[in-house]
C-alpha cells in the first residue's frame, strides 16, 4: 500500500484547521500521514493539533511565520509518503477524499492530480465572507440564515457544523450549508474545456494547493516551490508551471471533493494585487517563456485567457512568431 502525507500548512485558523483535521479521523483509505505546519499562530492551533495526535499520525512543525512557501517546503521535508497530498487549513475532505486521489495515480496515470471543491458555511462570525449569490443560494436551503448574526451575533463564532458531523460526515446536515461546485478563479474556463482540459495550453493555473496531489518521484525532479515568491499567490502555480514542462500527466478529479469552509477575509485586496502582480512578473522574468507573459497580460484584463490559447494553437508551429511575440511582450513589460 503506498504511504500518502498531506501536507497542511496553517495560520491563525485554529477553529477551521479543527474541523478540517477531523474529516481525516474516518478516510476509507488508512495508510496516511499528517504534516501540520503552523507558520507563526498566534491562536489555539497547538491546542487544537494536541486533541487529534492520538487520533491521527500528525507530525508538526512550528516556525515564525514564513509564508506559504517556506512552510510547505519544510513540511516536505520531512514527509515519507510516495504521494503528497497538499490541502489547506480550511479545506474539508470528503471520506474517500485520500483514496480518490490515489486511485488517479494508481489506475490513471497520472502524477500531478487536481480535485473539486465545493464551499460550506461550517462557522458562523461577525466578520464571516459569504459572497451575495451564494448566501442566497443557502438561504434557499436554509431561510435562517439571514438570522444567524442575531442570533450568534455577540459570540466570536459559532460551529454550525460540529466536529462530530464531520468525523461520522453527516450529508444531510452539511447540505444545508453547503454550495455545491463553489465558485474558483477558473470555474468558467473548466466548464468551456469541459473534459478537454489537455488542450488548454494554460491548464498549470489551476494547479492550487488546497487540493492537489503529486507523484513523489516528480517533484523530487522538478524540485520544491521556489521560496522567492514572497506574500500571496503564484507559488503553486509556478511548481504546477514546472512541473507540466517536465512531463507532468495533469488531470481534473471531480471526485476528490473538499469542502472550503467560508471565513473572514484577512486580505485587503489593496494588498493582495499588487503581491500577485510583482509575483506574476518574477514569474515571467524566471522562465521568459510567451505563455508567461500571455498569461501576466490576462491578469492586466489585455486578454482572456481563452483567446490567449487560441493565439497559441494558432502559432504553436511558428518559431519565428513565438520568438517576435515574446520579445515585444519581454520589452513591454520591463516598462510596465
Amino acid at each position: 500500500m503506498k504511504k500518502v502525507s498531506v501536507i497542511i500548512p496553517t495560520y491563525n485558523k485554529a477553529e477551521y484547521l479543527d474541523l478540517t483535521l477531523s474529516s481525516f479521523i474516518n478516510q476509507t483509505y488508512k495508510n496516511f500521514e499528517i504534516i501540520i505546519i503552523d507558520d507563526g499562530s498566534e491562536d489555539n492551533t497547538l491546542e487544537v493539533i494536541g486533541q487529534y495526535e492520538d487520533l491521527l499520525d500528525i507530525k508538526r512543525i512550528s516556525h515564525l511565520n514564513q509564508g506559504r512557501a517556506y512552510s510547505r517546503n519544510r513540511g516536505l521535508d520531512i514527509s515519507t509518503g510516495e504521494i503528497i497530498l497538499f490541502n489547506d487549513d480550511d479545506r474539508i475532505a470528503s471520506p474517500n477524499f485520500i483514496e480518490t486521489h490515489l486511485n488517479a495515480h494508481l489506475y490513471k496515470n497520472y502524477n500531478i492530480v487536481i480535485g473539486w471543491k465545493h464551499n460550506l458555511l461550517s462557522i458562523w462570525s461577525r466578520d464571516i465572507s459569504v459572497p451575495m449569490d451564494e448566501l442566497a443560494y443557502l438561504a434557499k436551503k436554509n431561510p435562517h440564515i439571514y438570522d444567524l448574526n442575531k442570533k450568534y451575533g455577540e459570540e466570536d463564532y459559532h460551529y454550525l457544523v460540529s466536529q462530530k458531523d464531520i468525523r461520522n460526515f453527516e450529508l444531510a446536515r452539511m447540505k444545508t450549508f453547503t454550495c455545491e461546485n463553489g465558485k474558483d478563479n477558473f470555474s468558467k474556463l473548466l466548464d468551456y474545456y469541459k473534459n478537454n482540459i489537455d488542450q488548454f495550453h494554460f491548464r498549470w493555473l489551476i494547479g492550487t494547493t488546497a487540493n492537489m496531489s503529486v507523484n513523489r518521484e516528480l517533484l523530487e525532479r522538478v524540485g520544491l516551490f521556489d521560496e522567492n515568491f514572497v506574500g500571496w499567490g503564484m507559488e503553486d502555480t509556478e511548481l504546477t508551471y514546472r512541473m507540466i514542462k517536465e512531463g507532468g500527466e495533469l488531470v481534473l478529479e471531480r471526485k476528490a471533493v473538499n469542502y472550503h469552509q467560508y471565513h473572514r477575509r484577512d486580505n485587503n485586496q489593496n494588498i493582495v494585487r499588487p503581491q500577485l502582480k510583482k509575483n506574476i512578473q518574477y514569474f515571467c522574468a524566471k522562465y521568459d517563456n510567451l505563455d508567461c507573459y500571455l498569461y501576466h497580460r490576462s491578469f492586466d484584463k489585455k486578454i482572456t485567457l481563452i483567446e490567449a490559447n487560441e493565439l497559441l494553437d494558432a502559432i504553436q508551429n511558428n518559431k519565428e512568431i513565438i520568438h517576435e511575440l515574446k520579445s515585444v511582450y519581454a520589452e513591454y513589460y520591463k516598462e510596465n
